[in-house]
């Protein structure tokens, strides 16, 4: 059965009702970054191209932010004053916190959430992340998709630190902002929110 599409202020209002932290499980769709061509010769058509659709399950993320404090650095970075009682307008290119879990996109209007975690939460199962793969809606896992793509992905371009000596994986805080479109549900406890 599908889901009635909520209006932003129904969709606004549902999700303050969750509680900012962690413990938060949300599933997101999005598309592979592919080539439309083999990197070995771009002569060679990607047969898969729009034809993946990625879904991941995010379990233990952190959703929430202090909303004062998000007001104040978006009012620092825009180069305005920062008023607690006044809505921000966001300016061409830039995004707000319009609460405590959603960026408004000041170019387009798009609603966002923010989500964060910890790679030593990650490390210790806390934070867990899992993908499938749909192809023509045939699910396969990650490395089936990988083994049957990999001539046509990007190459991984991870984040390496200019100082190896200081840097420590598990205090690394990772942070995704999804497009509330491509959010399928998002559950704390008992609580669940379908989008689609």
């Amino acid at each position: 059965m599908a889901t009635k599409k909520l209006t932003k202020d129904e969709l606004i209002s549902k999700v303050g009702e969750f509680k900012a932290g962690s413990g938060t499980t949300i599933v997101f769709i999005s598309t592979p970054q592919m080539r439309k061509t083999s990197r070995e010769d771009d002569e060679v058509k990607n047969p898969y191209y729009d034809r993946v659709t990625k879904v991941t399950k995010f379990t233990g993320v952190q959703i929430g932010t202090n909303f004062t404090k998000a007001k104040m650095e978006s009012a620092k970075r825009s180069g305005v004053e920062f008023n607690p009682n006044k809505f921000m307008v966001p300016r061409k290119g830039s995004m707000i916190y319009i609460n405590q879990f959603i960026l408004k996109d000041g170019d387009s209007n798009e609603l966002y959430l923010p989500v964060q975690w910890t790679e030593k939460n990650r490390m210790k199962g806390i934070v867990k992340i899992e993908s499938t793969y749909l192809l023509d809606e045939c699910p396969m896992t990650q490395w089936e998709f990988k083994d049957m793509v990999d001539n046509y992905l990007y190459p991984s371009r991870d984040y390496v630190p200019a100082d190896q000596e200081d840097f420590k994986p598990e205090e690394v805080r990772k942070y995704l902002t999804l497009k509330f479109d491509n959010i399928l549900t998002i559950k704390q406890g008992e609580k669940l929110l379908r989008l689609k």
